[in-house]
């Protein structure tokens, strides 16, 4: 057998009972000619011995990994830096050479390469292989990640090397956790010559970025976190890596300052709040927080801002929409004469709702409200639910109409979600409505003329908006049979009747003059209607009626005979008859003139009218 090969796997010579047999095994056989031939020598044990002690101090003994101090004749480009941590993403060598030692080496001990101490055996292949355990309770193994096989080869007339690339493998070093590099060689002998060193990787705190959640749920990543004023985080919840994916753990944290930040500006700060950590360290929770501010109008009507989080050791800013609380409060923009001098039938030009929430941002668009209305009406139609414009505003501009009447009020009433959070009562304008210079009391018979109306405020001043097509005057009468009906036009807060004639019968007329379109604005008039009588008068200056007749004319059947004249004494009755007859012709002629009047002034209103209605028809 060689030198090299163990007694145990030398030449054995079995004996049985009927056989002899012998078993080579590593030992060689030789020819016996080369013993005749003086090729073989005897040697003493000394001499034997000697040479065992030499072969055994160039048998392989240990691994060594060569490091760049000792590799500068193989330009070797950097180190693996065995047995310490670094961050993931180290930018590790090309390649990894090792060298077998023989056993008159000092063991992994020599700090530069000597050839000499190098076992060169072409036969002999070294294993490489490199376990990744992530350290972390899912991962309890350590995970195959590389494997290589490798006989010696020379580089630079250097022979006995070990070189394995790395190049390929790009992904090593990013995942942080414990990197074992295992280097076994299998000897001729069998047995096994085995190197095991170690690299701990940590995450890289340099390429740190964050991840945040609302109520931790990750299945969104990088989610816009949106956030109402008035409404608590219930949970936010903050993880950071490094660029490869490894988490980075919390240490010593506490307590956390949240800041939301428009630009430049901040809109809000908590502060002091309370903080709670993940068994693992990896997931930062915050609870519980409100937010208060009245600067959300700078960053309308998107409301993008950034989430800052300050901790002790770091920061971490994630983007987010902070959009203001719900309505609660709404202010009117009017004046307080538009308040005072609301009127039926005006169309208000200035409603303009301002919407805030509780902090005194407007509300952002589209926020539905139910404008409910008493004594007003929508002028388009369109119901009570209203929405909020891009400026904060329920804009009804020439959307409300009084229907109301004079003295009377209107309401306006708004609600969110059921809840009222706006109510306000207008008094509509007080408005009289009068008749000047009406007679207490008229002959029956005769004409009620030129009667005049007007409106008036409660300061005894003429409201002239009383005027146009709107308004007109009707009289409800039982007793004015020729004007039941009819209407007449305002202008400028006057009306005139021109004409009524009363009844022939004496007693009382009770008639109502209205607005045709505001009926509660009424006045009610009652003239006395009397008869006109001739009376015949003695010497004692007593008066007795001799007849009555209607004053709307006078007839020969009217006067007293000549017989009943004779049996008189005394009598100035005729004197009397004729003054009245007298009267009676002056006041026709009068009535005759005001006729004509009055149908110049009709002819006047008919003409304006007409223009009225050519220009709105233009």
């Amino acid at each position: 057998r060689s030198i090299e090969c163990p007694g145990d796997q030398g030449c054995l010579l079995e004996v049985g009972q009927d056989s002899v047999h012998l078993n080579i095994k590593e030992s060689f056989s030789f020819p016996i000619s080369v013993i005749d031939d003086n090729k073989c020598q005897t040697m003493d044990e000394d001499s034997w011995c000697q040479m065992l002690r030499k072969k055994s101090a160039k048998a392989p003994a240990c691994i060594e990994v060569l490091r760049n101090s000792q590799g500068n004749d193989l330009a070797i480009d950097g180190d693996v830096p065995f047995e310490k941590v670094i961050a993931a993403g180290y930018n590790h060598p090309r390649e990894i050479i090792a060298v077998i030692r023989p056993q008159n080496a000092t063991t992994c001990s020599t700090s530069l390469l000597d050839k000499r101490y190098i076992v060169k055996d072409d036969d002999l292949e070294m294993a490489m292989e490199i376990y990744h355990l992530p350290g972390s309770k899912d991962h309890p193994r350590a995970k195959l990640i590389y494997k290589k096989l490798k006989k010696p080869s020379s580089c630079n007339s250097i022979n006995g090397l070990y070189i394995f690339q790395l190049s390929e493998e790009t992904s090593m070093f990013t995942k942080s956790g414990v990197y074992s590099f295992i280097f076994s060689v299998r000897c001729r002998d069998s047995t096994v010559i085995k190197h095991e060193s170690r690299i701990t990787v940590r995450p890289n705190s340099n390429t740190r970025h964050w991840q945040l959640s609302c109520d931790a749920d990750w299945s969104a990543d990088n989610a816009v976190v949106d956030i109402r004023l008035g409404m608590p985080v219930r949970c936010l919840a903050a993880r950071s890596h490094d660029l490869y994916g490894n988490g980075i753990p919390f240490l010593d944290v506490h307590k956390a300052v949240i800041t939301i930040l428009g630009g430049d500006d901040i809109l809000a700060q908590v502060k002091d709040i309370k903080v709670d950590l993940s068994t693992d360290l990896l997931t930062l929770y915050i609870r519980d927080f409100l937010f208060k501010t009245n600067k959300l109008d700078r960053v309308r009507p998107n409301y993008e801002a950034m989430l800052k989080i300050s901790l002790s050791d770091s920061e971490l800013s994630h983007p987010c929409k902070v959009k203001p609380g719900l309505p609660s409060t709404i202010n009117m923009d009017m004046s307080l004469a538009w308040e005072k001098n609301l009127t039926p039938g005006e169309v208000i030009d200035d409603a303009l709702l301002e919407v805030l929430d509780h902090c005194g941002n407007h509300v952002e668009e589209g926020m539905e409200l139910i404008v409910n209305t008493v004594g007003l009406s929508f002028v388009d139609k369109c119901g009570p639910v209203r929405k909020v414009n891009s400026e904060g505003f329920v804009d009804l501009r020439g959307m409300l109409k009084v229907v109301s009447g004079f003295g009377s009020e209107a309401c306006l009433t708004i609600f969110h979600h059921k809840k009222k959070i706006f109510n306000r009562t207008f008094q509509i304008a007080i408005r009289n409505l009068k008749a000047v210079k009406v007679p207490e009391s008229c002959p029956a018979g005769t004409f009620l003329e030129n009667i005049i109306f007007e409106v008036s405020d409660c300061d005894g001043v003429i409201d002239e908006s009383i005027h146009g097509l709107q308004h007109t005057l009707s009289i409800r009468s039982n007793q004015l049979k020729d004007v039941q009906g009819a209407q007449y036009a305002f202008e400028h807060g006057r009306c005139v009747l021109p004409r009524a004639q009363v009844p022939n019968e004496p007693g009382t007329v009770s008639f109502v003059a209205y607005h045709t379109h505001f009926s509660d604005l009424e006045t009610i008039i009652q003239i006395h209607v009397y008869a006109l009588d001739l009376v015949r008068v003695n010497s004692e200056n007593d008066f007795e009626p001799i007849c009555s007749y209607p004053t709307s004319s006078l007839s020969s059947q009217d006067l007293l005979s000549p017989s009943q004249l004779a049996s008189c004494q005394s009598v100035r009755y005729i004197e009397d008859a004729l003054r009245k007859v007298s009267d009676e012709i002056e006041s026709i002629d009068s009535n005759i003139r005001s006729e004509e009047e009055m149908i110049k002034f009709l002819d006047s209103q008919k003409k304006s009218v007409e223009n009225r209605i050519a220009s709105l028809k233009g």
